[in-house]
């Protein structure tokens, strides 16, 4: 099984999270499901382990920022620490 989300999984987030804020650190997703340039997730893999953390009610719901993805690939324990206690 692949760590990454495809894209028409991508794209259901997108396009029903109109807030477009990221349910981890409640930034800005940059969110370009509204818009028609393609948004930057396209080129991103986002492991399924960081969506797995989403709470139940955001998930299929939610952007998570690049930010958050970058930091979660980088240190998962450490992101865990700052955004899940």
């Amino acid at each position: 099984m692949s760590n990454i989300i495809p894209l028409p999984i991508k794209k259901l987030f997108m396009t029903i999270n109109p807030q477009k804020k990221c349910p981890f650190c409640n930034g800005l997703s940059q969110c370009k499901a509204y818009s028609e340039k393609p948004c930057w997730c396209n080129n991103v893999e986002i492991p399924s382990s960081l969506i797995e953390l989403l709470p139940a009610h955001e998930k299929d719901k939610s952007c998570i920022c690049l930010s958050c993805i970058n930091a979660y690939k980088n240190n998962r324990e450490q992101f865990k620490a700052d955004f899940l206690n």
